[in-house]
């Protein structure tokens, strides 16, 4: 793969985790979650999921970097969702 593919991939993960950090800065400022549905984040988690599964089988070593980065960011604003969702 060239080497932009990989910066070009670095980046957008990067843009990606950002995205969810301010939506977790969000959540976690207001203490509230009314305005996001679980059904959304029930179906980016199982794609998060199915993704992860191919770069895997891929074995792309900056996917799975990127990915695995995504998701553990990308989980814990589910748990905060979930958390100011129904247990406040």
């Amino acid at each position: 793969m060239e080497w932009w593919m990989n910066a070009a991939t670095i980046l957008a993960y990067i843009f990606l985790t950002v995205g969810v950090i301010f939506q977790i800065r969000t959540a976690y400022r207001r203490k509230s979650a009314d305005d996001i549905e679980i059904i959304e984040i029930l179906g980016r988690s199982i794609a998060q999921m199915l993704i992860m599964w191919k770069m895997i089988v891929v074995s792309d070593v900056w996917l799975l970097v990127g990915h695995t980065i995504i998701t553990v960011v990308y989980f814990f604003y589910v748990f905060l969702v979930v958390r100011y969702k129904y247990y406040r």
